[in-house]
């Protein structure tokens, strides 16, 4: 993954089990997933389908980014378009949208 500095292998797979709305992904996957505070994670989508048309795609988020409230601009966008294939990440500039996912912990 872009900038990876640690492991770039994840640790599982989570897997999508339950669909909403065309628009939102959600799914329960068993507990517990650890995520450390003051981390920086990567969350990839990956697909098995034979076209195009059937493979999960991130949606844009509503929140825009700028340097105000990204200022390490810890929150980026990068591509690929085959795994295994070398990642590019898309230009920074401020009142960006990004594909959204929500994480929530206790």
């Amino acid at each position: 993954l872009p900038k990876c500095e640690n492991s770039c292998t994840p640790h599982a797979r989570i897997p999508i089990q339950e669909f909403a709305e065309e628009v939102t992904f959600q799914w329960t996957p068993p507990s517990p997933i650890e995520l450390r505070p003051y981390t920086r994670y990567w969350f990839t989508v990956f697909t098995n389908s034979e076209t195009i048309n059937e493979a999960p795609i991130w949606l844009n988020g509503a929140k825009e980014f700028t340097t105000t409230n990204d200022p390490n601009t810890d929150v980026r966008l990068g591509y690929t378009y085959f795994p295994g294939k070398e990642w590019s990440m898309r230009h920074l500039r401020d009142g960006r949208k990004v594909p959204s996912l929500q994480v929530y912990t206790s």
